[in-house]
């Protein structure tokens, strides 16, 4: 009974250990950003700050286990949310804690991939690389004066109309004029 509880505990070692590895090398060669959740104390305030339209559309990128869609759905009941993560683990997670959210879909998916299209609200906490490459995105495929709050990560040539200092770390706020498509 040891011997097999033993094998076990070593193949879910090992398969932890192989996940971090691979979110690493994502993180170091792919330039995607590590699972790092937004502490609630951030979500309350970004969430405190928004006007939404009813009913809204609101996307969290690389949602990890989607604290802000869950956050966001307590407070605007009339908001449907929709997370994206690539990562097998946060996406798992995501599922488990929305499992009997109905205003919350999570989705796998590169959030370079996703339909933007249709979203109201973006919340994202990623790191620079993915904000400078999203920024195109968000200019070509999202409807005009959509609202986009990223987390410590600012987009490269698109001025904030807010930023929120909590803890030291800047929410920067958008509203993106994308008629000039």
């Amino acid at each position: 009974m040891i011997f097999w509880l033993e094998i076990i505990l070593l193949v879910l070692l090992i398969i932890l250990l192989l996940t971090l590895c691979w979110q690493m090398a994502a993180i170091l060669f792919r330039q995607q950003a590590p699972y790092i959740i937004s502490g609630s104390s951030v979500i309350k305030q970004a969430i405190g700050d928004l006007q939404l339209p009813e009913p809204a559309l609101v996307y969290e990128l690389g949602c990890g286990d989607a604290p802000f869609l869950r956050a966001l759905t307590k407070i605007y009941p009339q908001a449907r949310g929709l997370g994206v993560d690539n990562y097998i683990w946060p996406y798992i997670f995501a599922k488990m804690f929305n499992l009997f959210n109905r205003r919350i879909k999570i989705i796998k998916k590169s959030i370079y991939k996703v339909d933007l299209s249709q979203a109201d609200l973006i919340y994202c906490y990623l790191n620079l690389a993915s904000m400078a490459k999203l920024e195109p995105k968000f200019l070509r495929e999202c409807k005009n004066d959509v609202q986009v709050i990223s987390y410590n990560f600012p987009l490269p040539h698109v001025e904030p109309y807010k930023v929120l200092r909590i803890k030291v770390k800047p929410v920067y706020f958008y509203k993106l004029n994308t008629n000039s498509k």
